[in-house]
């Protein structure tokens, strides 16, 4: 947390009912906590240095609403404080809000914003971000369809280690979606997805390395006859 805005006291319960960690709503590590504190004194704290402009108050304000269900969910209010931090420039609030656009949560659903708060993330580097970006361009949704610009978000998250970019990139450099067939790109990625445990992508290395098999046996027959 940033300092300053009373919210040494808050952080370890921000992080229990806020940061869970869905495919799309990355985590985000916060510092531990120096003292207890209740829930009202959270949220208080919260609301009162997001109703000052604090953008990083705002997104976990924006937080609590879409995610801890012991307090009313409210998407609608979980918008406006996501709202609030992105247009200040804060990268996560912009990521979750493209999500809220293309999910049609707290507000109707709306591909062409959803593109443009999400590029606003990906282009200030933020990983998850941009494997957004890769499936709305792949998807063509909120753009035409584009599997040049997949690739390239795709590449850029998976270049900072994420999981399902790995796969995704993997698969295209694999099938030659939106640049040249590479077997040797799409096992690289592949298998740095599958080094981090993702069962696809052990399961697609297991089939390429089959297929593999299966050509070099009936290279093998054909040589004997």
């Amino acid at each position: 947390m940033k300092k300053g805005f009373g919210f040494k006291k808050a952080c370890l319960l921000i992080f229990l009912m806020a940061f869970g960690a869905p495919l799309v709503l990355q985590a985000t590590s916060q510092p531990p906590c120096q003292k207890p504190t209740t829930l009202p004194d959270v949220f208080k704290s919260l609301k009162l240095a997001a109703d000052k402009g604090d953008a990083q108050a705002q997104f976990n304000l924006g937080l609590v609403y879409s995610r801890y269900n012991h307090l009313t969910q409210n998407f609608a209010e979980a918008f406006i404080y996501y709202k609030l931090s992105a247009d200040q420039g804060y990268a996560q609030a912009q990521k979750n809000l493209g999500l809220m656009y293309y999910q049609g949560k707290g507000i109707a659903k709306n591909f062409e914003e959803a593109f443009r708060y999400t590029k606003l993330a990906a282009d200030q580097g933020l990983a998850q971000a941009q494997y957004n970006l890769g499936v709305m361009c792949s998807r063509g949704e909120g753009v035409p369809k584009d599997f040049v610009e997949a690739v390239k978000y795709y590449k850029l998250a998976a270049d900072q280690g994420d999981v399902d970019a790995q796969y995704n990139l993997g698969l295209m450099y694999y099938y030659g979606q939106g640049t040249a067939k590479d077997a040797v790109e799409a096992i690289k990625y592949l298998n740095l997805a599958a080094d981090q445990g993702d069962l696809k992508a052990k399961n697609a290395l297991k089939k390429i390395a089959e297929k593999k098999l299966k050509a070099g046996n009936k290279c093998l027959k054909k040589k004997k006859n």
